[in-house]
């Protein structure tokens, strides 16, 4: 998700680091699939700075 947004807009990583006032080495961990630790604030900041916004829904699996 975070990805596609990105790169359909075409932010760089530095313009996305800028944005999140973090560095690029932080914006590429977060952006790394196997990265599992990243925090809601953190995704809520990144839709933020993508003009998006962060929804998480609760669905059945069935």
């Amino acid at each position: 998700m975070s990805c596609n947004s990105r790169w359909k807009k075409s932010i760089s990583i530095t313009e996305l680091a800028r944005r999140l006032g973090t560095s690029r080495t932080a914006i590429r961990r977060l952006l790394d699939p196997k990265n599992h630790s990243v925090t809601l604030l953190t995704l809520h900041r990144l839709a933020r700075s993508l003009g998006k916004k962060l929804e998480i829904r609760w669905i059945d699996e069935n």
